[in-house]
């Protein structure tokens, strides 16, 4: 769900299965409904789908991001997450960049240890890319693309669950990873301290929240 643009190997898509599952776990439409996220990832353009179902699963993830979005207390956990990295003395642009993007981080974590049936739902989707065949189900812009996209998918594989442990010092790092290729976002060494701080606060406020806005989120999703 990152609205940023931000590049990096390590950003949100578990949130993005954890949705899909919701109306569908077949694989394929897991797999689509996380494939932008893994597009910014390879640092690659969408590939071309030759699946129905996995179009339809990137329709859902920019359906869902757009809901997400301008959801209420998405809007309200950034808010105060901005300020109070801003109290700790982080400087507007980092604080904007883990506002956003860490909250996010926080409920994909959230949300993988709530639900084993999205866990599975997610390692099948991420099966499904090998098991069909990578020419055969994604067809990337080149091929170095596409190995960047199978090194990818064998590394969240083999890291499965990691994310979804409650290590501030964890989180920090990735987001330190994320931002650093934003000069106006990038953390400097100071303020990883302060963000592993915040990351302690804010997963009580993440929790507290997750389920009004799942439930906002998938009225609206259902609504259409």
């Amino acid at each position: 769900m990152a609205q940023l643009g931000l590049c990096s190997r390590l950003v949100n898509f578990f949130g993005h299965a954890f949705v899909a599952a919701w109306f569908s776990n077949v694989p394929e439409f897991v797999l689509g409904a996380m494939l932008p996220d893994f597009a910014t990832m390879v640092g690659a353009r969408l590939p071309v789908v030759s699946s129905a179902s996995v179009q339809a699963g990137v329709e859902l993830h920019h359906r869902t991001d757009e809901i997400f979005h301008s959801s209420v207390c998405f809007k309200r956990l950034e808010r105060e997450a901005y300020a109070s990295l801003r109290a700790s003395g982080v400087r507007h642009g980092p604080s904007r960049g883990v506002a956003h993007v860490g909250i996010e981080l926080l409920l994909d974590a959230e949300l993988a240890r709530q639900n084993e049936a999205a866990c599975r739902a997610y390692v099948e989707a991420l099966e499904a890319a090998r098991l069909r065949g990578g020419a055969e189900l994604l067809r990337w812009g080149s091929q170095t693309v596409a190995l960047r996209f199978e090194a990818l998918r064998c590394l969240l594989l083999r890291h499965r669950f990691r994310f979804r442990e409650r290590e501030a010092e964890l989180t920090a790092a990735r987001l330190e990873r994320i931002l650093q290729g934003r000069p106006r976002l990038a953390l400097d060494s100071s303020e990883v301290s302060r963000v592993v701080a915040w990351v302690n606060e804010a997963e009580v406020e993440v929790s507290r929240y997750s389920e009004q806005l799942l439930k906002d989120l998938r009225q609206r999703l259902e609504a259409g």
